[in-house]
């Protein structure tokens, strides 16, 4: 399979826990976008486990106003004292990179 396709099967994927309601188990996770940081920078979680990030930026200066998944296709905008989440079932281990819209900001989820 080519990564495009690995993508848009992931994508959908993940758009499919969001509508799957009762039946699955969604661990939220806690991120928080603060100056230059996220915190935690580094989310370990199990290959197939949906989980939902959920990024809060205070109101300090920073280029974390948006959230960047670049291997998945995913931005979104992060306004302040707000929580935005993504929701991630990830199907294979490896790393998953997010960045600031900038890139000057970075982390990853690990997937084990």
């Amino acid at each position: 399979m080519t990564k495009r396709c690995l993508t848009a099967a992931f994508l959908l994927l993940a758009a499919a826990t969001v509508f799957a309601g009762e039946g699955v188990k969604v661990r939220t996770i806690d991120i928080r976008i603060s100056g230059a940081d996220y915190t935690p920078a580094v989310v370990k979680v199990k290959k197939g486990e949906t989980v939902r990030l959920a990024f809060t930026r205070d109101n300090k200066p920073t280029c974390g106003d948006e959230v960047v998944f670049p291997s998945l296709e995913i931005r979104r905008q992060v306004p302040v004292n707000r929580t935005v989440t993504v929701d991630l079932t990830p199907a294979k281990t490896g790393d998953i990179s997010f960045t600031c819209g900038m890139k000057m900001m970075s982390g990853k989820i690990v997937v084990q």
